[in-house]
């Protein structure tokens, strides 16, 4: 199982090849491309808020103006969350990605999400000990 920040990396490596695809594949912009998925994979303060509970982590993610779909990839010690536009703007992209630690270990086959004020709310529970033992 990769680690949170291999991840992390992985997934700014292909949005900066994404970049350099669309620019025709010219070399010498591989820094900006990086730095560029790198800004674009972190999450704006009040995106996505985290409270923990006895039964497992509150999770609230907000809308954003112009990117009207929440993808949601959910691993027990991870979120990846996929804000993107029903178009794409003039760059050819309109999405951008953040992806969240959890700081417990939690079952996503129990995930329970529902849209609320703008904001998408997402229950994980815990990972039950007992099953994962057995």
């Amino acid at each position: 199982m990769l680690s949170n920040q291999q991840e992390r990396d992985r997934i700014i490596a292909l949005k900066a090849y994404e970049a350099f695809c669309r620019r025709g594949c010219e070399h010498g912009a591989d820094l900006d491309d990086w730095l560029n998925a790198e800004r674009e994979l972190s999450s704006e303060p009040d995106d996505v808020s985290m409270t923990t509970s006895e039964g497992g982590l509150e999770i609230s993610i907000a809308n954003r103006l112009h990117q009207d779909r929440i993808f949601l990839s959910i691993a027990p010690s991870s979120l990846l969350v996929l804000w993107a536009g029903a178009e794409a703007d003039s760059s050819g992209d309109n999405s951008t990605l953040s992806l969240v630690s959890l700081p417990e270990v939690t079952d996503p086959d129990r995930a329970e999400v529902t849209s609320c004020d703008g904001h998408l709310r997402l229950h994980l529970p815990y990972q039950d000990q007992r099953n994962a033992n057995a």
